[in-house]
């Protein structure tokens, strides 16, 4: 698994390019961030990987997956937040109206024909589930063998960005009534669940943040490079303070959060001066739900019939990219045609 992250590692770096003098100024545009999360992507792969091929005890990849964590999905969030703010604020509360039927329900949609593969895959390999967990399954609440925390805890925040932004047209008001929400789904799910669950979703409601604050943001950031400079030194400090207290608090949760916050804020910064692009990257960036909830299936399948730990990885790697291009272009046409419908009876905010 080592050798494979150092492959990750190349993948990244290649046409990396440094801006040295000035700041790169598309940092936070589309194409950069579906690149930094195809990084990461990655990462969620091997990291899902390991779990049905366990890695050497000892090993370079394993210290590295231990150290990161739950923050492979940190940009995730982030960006989510960010897009959907910046949307907000571009479109006004036409978006925030269709946001339901048009980014919520979709999302279920596609996962839910996704659990219909595990359903099918399920019955190939004699794995039973009862009613109650199938049923629970759709809903992101329980797995039959999927992943699942991570669309339960986007719907949500669709949900509550959903509610502050239609009780709340200030968009102060909405954003700090975002916060608030976050921090009570947090309070109610770490009574029915496990940390990893909502420990990262405070993510979400800064990402919204810094697409309101943005400019000022950019200015106070921007105006020299000794600032710049002191910024992500200082950031980076944290970022190694919080990964020293965390396992050792007490209050293991705010230290993590603070950690992911200070890597959020490290990977912008980083951004800023480092344009990490390429075609590789950008493929994952815009499969990322795809390889994210198929490639158990290929795992599944074959993790008992292979025992070569890296013949295994480039079958699970291959196949799943062949199910999320497959995948892809059925709900892309599923997607169009209930667009159509949509547009009929709510014309879609320009």
């Amino acid at each position: 698994m080592s050798y494979i992250l150092l492959g990750v590692l190349f993948v990244t770096l290649f046409g990396c390019k440094y801006k040295k003098e000035g700041f790169h100024q598309g940092y936070i545009d589309k194409e950069q961030t579906t690149c930094i999360n195809g990084v990461f992507v990655l990462l969620i792969f091997m990291s899902h990987f390991a779990q049905y091929r366990a890695a050497v005890k000892g090993s370079f990849y394993l210290d590295f997956k231990s150290q990161h964590g739950q923050l492979v999905v940190v940009t995730f969030l982030f960006y989510s937040g960010y897009g959907i703010m910046w949307s907000i604020l571009k479109k006004g509360r036409s978006y925030v109206l269709q946001l339901p039927l048009r980014r919520l329900l979709v999302v279920w949609v596609h996962f839910a024909l996704a659990l219909l593969l595990f359903v099918a895959s399920n019955i190939y390999l004699g794995y039973k589930y009862s009613l109650k967990n199938t049923v629970l399954s759709f809903f992101s609440w329980s797995s039959i063998g999927n992943s699942n925390w991570y669309i339960f805890s986007i719907l949500a925040l669709y949900v509550m960005t959903f509610i502050a932004f239609t009780v709340f047209k200030d968009h102060t008001k909405a954003i700090i009534c975002m916060f608030a929400l976050t921090f009570v789904f947090m309070t109610v799910l770490s009574h029915y669940k496990d940390a990893y669950w909502y420990n990262t979703v405070i993510l979400y409601p800064i990402g919204m943040l810094f697409a309101y604050k943005r400019k000022p943001a950019e200015a106070a950031v921007m105006r020299s490079e000794p600032v710049y400079w002191g910024l992500f030194i200082n950031a980076v400090f944290w970022l190694i303070a919080f990964s020293y207290i965390w396992p050792a608090s007490k209050w293991m949760l705010v230290p993590f959060e603070c950690k992911a916050i200070a890597f959020m804020v490290c990977v912008v910064l980083l951004t800023m001066k480092f344009s990490i692009k390429n075609k590789a990257l950008s493929f994952f960036g815009k499969y990322t739900f795809e390889v994210y909830i198929l490639q158990r299936i290929p795992a599944r399948l074959f993790v008992h019939k292979i025992t070569n730990t890296y013949i295994l990885f480039a079958v699970c790697f291959v196949i799943t990219i062949v199910l999320a291009v497959v995948f892809r272009f059925l709900t892309d046409r599923l997607d169009k045609l209930w667009n159509k419908i949509l547009d009929k009876f709510c014309p879609k905010p320009i």
